[in-house]
């Protein structure tokens, strides 16, 4: 929503903290926005503010993708102020952005010749509050970690990930292969040993992956005793095809920012791991 005019006028009457500079800007959020039930979630962006004198910081979603990035800005601007009148004891004599843009955008809508709004290389300290806050959602929705974020992942691994799991679900094999009759032994000693055997799964399109395994005796307890609700599940390596929003936040932004493939909608490659003490 748009600020009115009063709201601006307010925001200009508060006093100005010579000691406190706020630092943000428009970033994408680690939450998802959905218009219709008939639409697919899209990834909600929203202004964060990160006060260098208290530390607090603010967020605001949009509510409506495609909202103006100065309404968010001043928005955001606004409402922190209000929220936190009693620790930031008025508004900042400088606002610091990595977007010139929306600086130049912000100064036009502010008008306010007593703050400095300042274009910045980096953001150290949003940057670390964002990530802090995009590791709290993720572990609240019981995400797991970003493939980016594990030890020796790099940018060009993860490409290579992305496209062979995109040839590989192009080849549509689902239907040549049985979970139940067709275990897959690979011979490439490169290859991890609990990584050596595997299942094609997908009698609907929904599961399609791969199931691994260490051995055929393992694939064969497995298939003695596969997950059901109320037994405890083995310990298997899967590989599933899924919604982009299915994945953790941390591989959607990888996925949009780097370009990287994948061969259907619905079918972006999520690794995971099968724990005995999954529900």
């Amino acid at each position: 929503m748009p600020i009115s005019p009063l709201e601006l006028a307010r925001f200009r009457r508060l006093a100005l903290r010579s000691s406190d500079v706020w630092q943000g800007g428009i970033v994408r959020l680690p939450m998802w926005i959905t218009e219709s039930d008939d639409d697919p979630p899209s990834r909600a962006r929203g202004v964060f503010w990160f006060s260098t004198r208290t530390g607090l910081v603010w967020a605001n979603p949009e509510t409506v993708p495609g909202t103006p990035d100065v309404d968010l800005a001043m928005r955001g601007l606004v409402d922190f102020a209000k929220k936190y009148s009693r620790d930031l004891l008025g508004r900042p004599s400088r606002i610091e952005l990595t977007d010139a843009a929306l600086a130049e955008q912000l100064r036009s809508a502010l008008d306010d010749s007593e703050t400095t709004i300042a274009v910045v290389a980096d953001l150290p300290n949003v940057r670390d509050a964002t990530q802090a806050f995009e590791k709290f959602q993720t572990q609240r929705e019981g995400l797991p970690a970003a493939l980016l974020s594990s030890p020796g992942v790099t940018i060009e691994g993860l490409r290579g990930f992305a496209e062979a799991a995109a040839r590989f679900y192009g080849a549509n094999v689902w239907d040549a292969l049985s979970p139940e009759d067709d275990l897959v032994t690979i011979e490439q000693p490169l290859v991890d040993p609990a990584l050596q055997h595997l299942i094609v799964t997908g009698s609907t399109r929904d599961v399609r992956g791969l199931n691994f395994f260490a051995s055929r005796e393992h694939w064969e307890r497995f298939l003695a005793n596969p997950p059901r609700p109320g037994r405890q599940k083995p310990r298997v390596w899967m590989l599933s095809f899924d919604p982009l929003h299915w994945l953790p936040f941390g591989d959607v932004d990888a996925w949009t920012d780097y370009s990287l493939p994948a061969a259907a909608p619905d079918a972006y490659p999520r690794p995971g791991l099968i724990e005995p003490d999954d529900g």
